[in-house]
């Protein structure tokens, strides 16, 4: 965790932690409309709202 708060010093350590638990996890996405883990290169961030605005179904599942 140490370096994630080297590489980024401006996020929260909320998020860097959810990038640590991600990252230690080999969980490469994560759903969520806080565009803060834009920030962050190990994943990849997906809008839910956007998600559901392209067309999206509620009952779909995506498992990584």
């Amino acid at each position: 965790m140490r370096e994630l708060v080297e590489k980024y010093p401006d996020s929260s350590v909320r998020d860097l932690l959810h990038l640590s638990v991600m990252l230690d996890n080999e969980v490469s996405a994560i759903y969520t409309a806080d565009n803060s883990f834009d920030m962050f290169a190990e994943i990849v961030r997906m809008d839910p709202v956007k998600f559901l605005k392209k067309g999206g179904k509620k009952k779909e599942r995506h498992i990584f």
